[in-house]
Formats: C-alpha cells, sequence, structure tokens
C-alpha cells in the first residue's frame, strides 16, 4: 500500500501553474528572461562573452529572487518595507510610558468636588440675593 506524505501546515502549500513553478515564479521568471537575454545578446557582440554573462546574471538576479524568496511567510516587497519601516521610520529607543489611572481618577474627582463646591456657592449666592430682595 503506497503512503502519500501530506503536509502539516496547508496554508504554506501554493498552487503549481505550469513546470511545477507558482504564479508569481513564473511571472517573475519571465520577466527576468525578457530583460537578461536581450541584455546579453547586446553585450555578446560588444564586448565578448564573459562580460556579457557576468551582465546577465546581474540583470537577472533581482527577477529570481522577487520570484524566490520568501520570508516568514512574506514576500520579499513586504519583508524588505516592513524591514525598512523597522530599521528607520521607528525610533530606535522606545521609551516604555505607562498611564496612572489612579492619578486620571484622582484629578477627575477632584474636578469633580470643584464643580460641585462651585454649583453651592453660586446656588448660596442667588439664594441670599432673593433673602435681601424680599
Amino acid at each position: 500500500m503506497a503512503f502519500v506524505p501530506a503536509p502539516k501546515d496547508l496554508s504554506k502549500v501554493k498552487t503549481k501553474v505550469a513546470l511545477n513553478l507558482t504564479k508569481r515564479q513564473l511571472i517573475c521568471f519571465s520577466l527576468g528572461g525578457a530583460v537578461s537575454i536581450p541584455v546579453y545578446l547586446i553585450f555578446k557582440g560588444i564586448s565578448g562573452n564573459e562580460v556579457s554573462m557576468m551582465a546577465l546574471i546581474i540583470i537577472a538576479f533581482p527577477f529570481f529572487f522577487m520570484g524566490i524568496f520568501q520570508k516568514d511567510g512574506m514576500p520579499p516587497e513586504k519583508y524588505i518595507s516592513y524591514v525598512i519601516r523597522q530599521k528607520f521610520q521607528y525610533p530606535k529607543v522606545r521609551v516604555y510610558k505607562t498611564q496612572n489611572m489612579y492619578r486620571e481618577l484622582s484629578t477627575s474627582r477632584r474636578d469633580v468636588n470643584l464643580n460641585i463646591e462651585a454649583t453651592k456657592k453660586t446656588r448660596n449666592k442667588s439664594s441670599r440675593k432673593q433673602k435681601q430682595i424680599k
């Protein structure tokens, strides 16, 4: 009886489109070939085979990198944006600040007490004026 190993985490399984490549890999590899092969052919006539092969490798590498690389299930553009945000946009030292809820409660309680006292004073003044009028 034949057994087929099943992956434990099915969220990491990607559907293959053609030649056992995912859609992303197929698009990136074809773009890399479409850009780097004409560069190779142009450089081959100008400077020889070694320099043109190095130009092909240098130009094709970013496309292949974008197709293959994944870090923690993230594509490279998302991962690079996270790295840039963490290294350059956010501060290096994060200050730990807490909110003192007791201070907020005490200040709000003082405000309530002050408001109550103020209303009592205005009532007393208005009642004194009414007594003087009578």
